[in-house]
């Protein structure tokens, strides 16, 4: 949680304090008044410059160690506009309801583990069909939200009778008993991350999807890379009488699954019954134990890449222009964090003059646009990089684009390129 409020910058907790240097660490000081709050604090570098290094907040007058969520988010709702008070009390009972998940998750974690194995076996590996898909759902919904400290809270869930259903991962989202092929997506007047978040569906965005989806199937058919590697639930059926409230999508997974092994990836880091990850079960069966060839083979369609323009050098730091920038890619803007990274190496330089080149062991990549805010990631640690390099952004699949202004400054779009198993490198 602390860690959240520190990267959202609530109350000024990031940009409002001095970093403060003391024997076990460094400290962040955020001013309250005539006196002062403490914050222990470690080097992050993914979603932020510092993450929160132990679980309170020091009270700088007295030494008080503030180390419930009720205490930190009093002292902070204090320093809080008057209008913005209302947030911390939301955002207190969705702590109070998320540690009594965590509670109850505790509790149930040895029974749940037990019916799993019962019903499906001891491997999770070898947990095939759809019905098995329902178990890995089941074990990721013990899984923190990566970014929302709150994410396992359920905020005004009720009983009522009707049809048999069986929770998914997601929370507006059932399978029906009767058919585990079919879920159904419905509005509920709840909220999951944020008590304001409220989950209903609104009728446009059904119409939306299924024109979405009839899209990428006719780009999926013309590419033979992905026609061999992506199958399609059909998300096309659905009703609503022009409210949001009032509404249901119908999704039918594709047939033919019931010898494979249907894994949503929020479960690959999940804890599986014996205590082993379920990536480490999965890596076991299909990549001879070799994790990372794994991951590389979930995640080879989701990258972006670019070519270094020119490396500048100021103020002892060293900063790579990249081309393109957050009109291409914004999720990194947007969340404020650093986009995941690798260089590739280019040796030719075709060029007369000196080809610029950074040495330092940390560069920032930023974007051709004339704001400070056009930053992909800060303080990579890179060995070299020098001008006419490439950088290949990983996990740059959902909404980077999407969200991006694309037309800023009337810079040109990127291209898109499927590549297939055999294409040459970038």
């Amino acid at each position: 949680m602390l860690s959240a409020l520190l990267r959202e910058d609530v109350v000024g907790l990031r940009s409002r304090s001095t970093l403060v240097h003391r024997p076990d660490g460094p400290w962040l000081r955020r001013a309250a008044g005539p006196d002062a709050l403490l914050l222990p604090v470690a080097e992050d570098g993914f979603q932020c410059a510092y993450a929160a290094r132990l679980p309170l907040l020091r009270r700088a007058s007295d030494g008080a160690e503030l180390t419930s969520y009720a205490d930190v988010l009093g002292v902070l709702r204090a320093l809080a506009e008057p209008e913005d008070r209302a947030g911390f009390d939301a955002f207190a009972e969705e702590c109070r309801q998320t540690l009594a998940t965590l509670r109850l998750h505790a509790d149930t974690r040895a029974g749940t583990a037990a019916e799993l194995t019962s019903r499906h076996g001891a491997d999770p590996a070898c947990w095939t069909g759809l019905d098995a898909g329902l178990a890995f759902d089941a074990l990721a919904a013990r899984q923190d939200h990566p970014v929302y400290p709150t994410g396992r809270g359920r905020a005004g869930l009720a009983e009522h009778s009707g049809v048999d259903v069986v929770p998914t991962l997601s929370m507006r989202t059932v399978g029906t008993a009767a058919d585990s092929a079919l879920h159904l997506k419905v509005p509920l007047a709840t909220s999951s991350l944020g008590l304001r978040n409220k989950r209903s569906v609104k009728p446009g965005t059904l119409v939306d999807g299924a024109v979405g989806q009839r899209l990428v199937q006719r780009i999926v058919a013309r590419e033979p890379r992905f026609r061999d590697t992506i199958l399609h639930a059909d998300e096309t059926t659905y009703a609503h009488a022009g409210h949001e409230l009032l509404a249901v999508l119908c999704r039918r997974h594709p047939a033919g699954l019931a010898d494979s092994v249907v894994v949503p990836m929020a479960a690959l880091l999940a804890e599986a019954p014996d205590g082993r990850l379920v990536l480490d079960h999965l890596a076991d069966r299909f990549h001879d134990g070799d994790t990372l060839a794994l991951l590389d083979a979930c995640l080879t369609v989701l990258f972006d890449a670019t070519e270094v323009l020119d490396v500048k050098h100021s103020h002892g730091e060293e900063f790579a222009v990249l081309r393109g920038g957050t009109h291409h890619l914004r999720t990194p803007a947007t969340k404020g964090h650093d986009q995941p990274c690798s260089v590739l190496p280019v040796d030719t330089w075709p060029h007369p003059w000196p080809r610029p080149s950074a040495h330092s062991g940390r560069v920032t990549l930023a974007g051709q646009l004339c704001t400070p805010k056009d930053v992909l990631a800060r303080r990579v640690p890179v060995r070299d990089l020098r001008a006419g390099d490439r950088v290949v952004f990983s996990l740059a699949g959902a909404y980077a684009w999407n969200i991006s202004h694309h037309d800023f400054l009337m810079h040109p779009r990127p291209g898109f390129h499927f590549l297939s198993g055999d294409a040459p490198a970038l």
